[in-house]
């Protein structure tokens, strides 16, 4: 049977030639088969490598630890490199290969003549001198000082002016000198220590007498009496209850306004009130234990000297001084309240008031104010009451709030007018006041 058709054109139209049909196949009893390819499979090592790290993390971490605490390899390091960079000094002028190798810079081998003398030694060569003997170095010191390092050796402290020796230790020249004077002086005395440091205290100060920077000069003068001034009253202040460790040499501070906290002014009004004599201040004053019982147990404080901290003519000028500032000063609302029936216009009571505005200011060129932010507002009173009692008042705002009031020192003048019941009857314990 041909697999070829012939269609009878119609008429009027040309004969179509039809493709040959493909014979059809026939796929008898075959089954569709599936052929299942494994994949090998491959491990994470992922958590093995984080491991891995983290081990050795840990031990370059207790290598460290162990190195800071007994500096094991560095001491071998060192040991091994103060055996190996060394040099000796021979007859003659040392070999090529042996030659030392000078420093070119450096402020001290400036100063001793280190950084000049291959300048030197090839002019002095040439005007007829002879080299009789130089060092030599190791080849491990020629391979040292090649790569740019500067040769090791014991520095003679001879050839480094005391302020030198000052820089390099970070203190002042006349500190370093005591210091080592008191180690020296089995049984030193201030008028021996005067004597020996004429030399070092030239020593110390004779960059006073460069006059090529007078200006700087100058302005260092002015600077090192500012801080000696400030210190000097600073241990003043101490000994009269100054709280802090510190005073800054300012202006401010020389106007008065110094930080200072309640219970210190409230100690200095006692040192005025014992006529310059200071006591130490205890909130209690003894204890007494399991009362009418067989425990029974009664603890007082050891009696303490006072010590003398003002003389007594300018404690009674002070207490003068703050009687004048409530009776005709800024605490004058005290009087109607804290005063004699028989004196009206004599006050018992005395102090000082003060009032805090701490701002933080931003000021131009021209010194005008373009910034003003508020830190805290204070009001204070220290005050003395008869001759047994002192305190302080202080009022206390933090924050920016405070800009936002305008209260002064009046209000704890007002306060203790209305604590006037309660310290009035006071004065009746006292033997040597009046009723």
């Amino acid at each position: 049977m041909s697999d070829e058709r012939k269609v009878e054109p119609k008429i009027g139209e040309t004969a179509l030639e039809v493709p040959p049909l493909s014979p059809r196949r026939r796929f008898d009893n075959v089954r569709e088969t599936r052929k299942v390819v494994e994949t090998p499979r491959v491990r994470n090592w992922k958590p093995l490598k984080w491991l891995l790290w983290l081990l050795l993390l840990v031990l370059v971490a207790g290598l460290i630890y162990q190195e800071l605490r007994t500096s094991y390899v560095q001491a071998r390091v060192f040991h091994w490199l103060a055996t190996q960079l060394t040099f000796e000094v021979a007859a003659g002028p040392a070999p090529e290969e042996a030659q030392p190798t000078f420093p070119a810079a450096g402020p001290f081998d400036q100063r001793a003549g280190y950084s000049h003398l291959a300048e030197w030694l090839p002019r002095l060569s040439n005007s007829g001198f002879t080299i009789n003997e130089q060092s030599r170095f190791s080849p491990a010191l020629q391979r040292y000082a090649d790569w740019g390092f500067y040769p090791p050796y014991a520095e003679n402290q001879a050839q480094f002016s005391l302020p030198d020796q000052a820089y390099l230790a970070r203190s002042h020249p006349l500190e370093l000198w005591l210091l080592a004077y008191l180690q020296q002086q089995p049984n030193p005395s201030l008028s021996e220590a005067i004597n020996l440091s004429a030399d070092a205290r030239q020593q110390a100060y004779q960059w006073l007498f460069r006059t090529q920077s007078r200006s700087a000069r100058d302005n260092r003068i002015r600077t090192m009496l500012e801080i000696e001034a400030f210190w000097d009253i600073h241990q003043r202040w101490q000994r009269l209850g100054y709280p802090f460790d510190y005073l800054v040499p300012s202006l401010a501070t020389a106007l008065g306004s110094s930080g200072d906290r309640p219970a210190a002014l409230a100690e200095l009004l006692g040192i005025i009130q014992n006529g310059g004599r200071r006591l130490p201040m205890f909130r209690v004053e003894g204890l007494h234990f399991a009362e009418n019982t067989p425990y029974a147990t009664r603890l007082s404080r050891t009696e303490v000297s006072a010590e003398r901290v003002m003389a007594p003519e300018v404690a009674q000028i002070l207490r003068e001084n703050l009687a004048g500032v409530v009776q005709q000063g800024t605490g004058r609302r005290l009087l109607a309240h804290y005063s004699l029936p028989q004196l009206p216009d004599l006050a018992i009571m005395g102090g000082k008031t003060g009032t805090g505005d701490n701002r933080i200011s931003t000021v131009n060129s021209r010194g005008e104010t373009v910034q003003s932010r508020a830190l805290n507002r204070t009001a204070t009173f220290a005050f003395y009451f008869s001759d047994k009692y002192f305190g302080v008042i202080s009022v206390y705002l933090p924050g920016n709030a405070a800009a936002d009031y305008f209260f002064t020192s009046a209000l704890p003048l007002q306060v203790l007018n209305g604590m006037a019941p309660l310290l009035m009857p006071l004065l009746r314990q006292q033997d040597n006041c009046p009723d």
